[in-house]
């Protein structure tokens, strides 16, 4: 059984695989299910240029929009990008008490959603995780969350505020959270939004982070989606 969501221009599918079933071959078929009919989804390592390592989709030849693959036990969750997202990356878990007790030991956090917003945020920056690992400290938006642009790289700009709890795509009350201003954020900040989606014996939590540009006054793209 397979679902499928679009929400703020990012369009969601999510399937459980079967007994015996490959979870990446379920991975590629939901892809193909919300990408444009006859777009070539290929994986090519960026290390090795071995056929694995992050999808990539292709229109005709031509670059397609982003994509991201997420795994959860025997849940698989895909995304595709926005037209103009320069950066894009989703992750999925289910909400378990061994999922759970993992995270505390990992980032010692309690909430799954500050794991889900490291994977994604890691995933969107190629960056995968790097050294001991933490809660991603993120503004609160009126649609979801803000990850600005590392201060190192950000000359004049003040250290964002402490991480948001909680896993629904709503203005919550975290501790320490602060919200933005009406000002421009820098190249390499990150937009994000969390969902909690009530899955069928166990519900799971998950994370989208991406880059869009404003897009240009007038603008046509094909955004390479059903």
């Amino acid at each position: 059984m397979t679902d499928e969501m679009r929400m703020r221009g990012v369009r969601l599918a999510w399937g459980e695989a079967a007994d015996g079933e490959d979870r990446r071959a379920l991975g590629r078929r939901l892809l193909r299910g919300i990408v444009a009919r006859g777009a070539d989804i290929l994986s090519v390592c960026p290390r090795c240029g071995g056929p694995h390592g992050r999808p990539l989709v292709r229109i005709d030849g031509a670059p397609g929009p982003l994509v991201s693959i997420a795994y959860s036990g025997a849940t698989v969750l895909v995304g595709v990008a926005p037209p103009g997202a320069t950066a894009f990356g989703i992750d999925l878990e289910l909400d378990t008490g061994a999922r759970r007790r993992a995270v505390l030991e990992a980032i010692g956090s309690r909430e799954l959603v500050d794991w889900t917003r490291l994977e994604a945020i890691a995933k969107a920056r190629g960056t995968g995780l790097q050294g001991a690992p933490a809660p991603p400290e993120v503004e609160l938006a009126a649609d979801g969350w803000i990850l600005p642009q590392p201060e190192a790289q950000r000359p004049g700009s003040q250290q964002p505020g402490s991480q948001p709890r909680g896993a629904q795509p709503r203005e919550a009350q975290p501790r320490g959270a602060r919200r933005p201003g009406a000002r421009p954020l820098a190249q390499g900040s990150l937009r994000g939004f969390d969902l909690v989606l009530a899955l069928t014996p166990t519900p799971a939590v998950l994370s989208v982070a991406l880059d869009v540009p404003p897009r240009v006054e007038g603008q046509v793209v094909d955004d390479g989606v059903r």
